[in-house]
């Protein structure tokens, strides 16, 4: 699990580029964020893997590869990228993208921290405390550029809907994605924890009722909390 977290916060700087083809970077907020954003997530995949490598565990599984359904920071073709940025609301959609990503990451190291021992768990926590300041500035950016456009709103519903995954999906495959992370994902108390994703969308303009994360669980049949 620890590998596995490593590969997802080191897989930033391919985002980053990919970012600023859509030009969802395109204000000098946004780029002077994402270069402290790259440099703790390219921090947290250095500590992890050291974790990883703790546990002696050095790499994926050799069947890890990415998968064909794409997030929206992944799923673009190069040529695609470019056209984007002619999409209405595409840094609304990455914004809100980015809070949802970064919400599911700090609960999920609250989560794995719960059954880890110290000082891997206190690592851990301190890590879900940066993701809260991520998803904190994303968050508040979604609300202003989701309250100054219905055209935004309109195609951040349409490709969160269309494309939404949960962070690390596409690089590991939804099959290793699901295997490795079952121990939290079958837990109802984090159910709970990631249902607050649906509740975060709810109160940003234009995206109230999208039941974003539920439709994920009970499509991947982790649907404890609803029976």
């Amino acid at each position: 699990m620890f590998k596995a977290l490593s590969e997802i916060e080191s897989d930033s700087v391919r985002v980053r580029r990919k970012l600023s083809a859509t030009g969802a970077d395109f204000t000098a907020e946004l780029r002077e964020f994402i270069i402290i954003w790259l440099a703790e997530e390219a921090e947290h995949g250095r500590a992890l893997d050291a974790v990883a490598q703790k546990y002696g565990v050095t790499a994926l599984p050799t069947t890890t590869k990415r998968s064909n359904h794409r997030s929206i920071r992944t799923f673009f073709t190069w040529p695609a990228l470019y056209g984007a940025r002619a999409l209405p609301g595409i840094c609304a959609a990455y914004t809100t993208l980015g809070a949802m990503q970064e919400l599911v990451a700090l609960k999920t190291y609250k989560k794995i921290a719960e059954f880890t021992p110290t000082p891997v768990a206190d690592l851990l926590r301190d890590i879900a405390r940066q993701e809260a300041r991520h998803m904190k500035f994303y968050r508040g950016c979604a609300e202003v550029f989701l309250g100054e456009s219905r055209k935004a709103q309109i195609t951040t519903r349409r490709l969160l809907s269309q494309l939404w995954q949960p962070p690390g999906t596409d690089l590991l495959g939804r099959g290793n994605y699901e295997e490795i992370f079952a121990p939290v994902l079958t837990q109802v108390d984090f159910q709970k924890e990631l249902l607050k994703v649906d509740k975060m969308l709810d109160r940003l303009p234009g995206l109230a009722n999208m039941s974003i994360m539920e439709r994920y669980l009970r499509r991947n049949k982790f649907d404890i909390i609803f029976t």
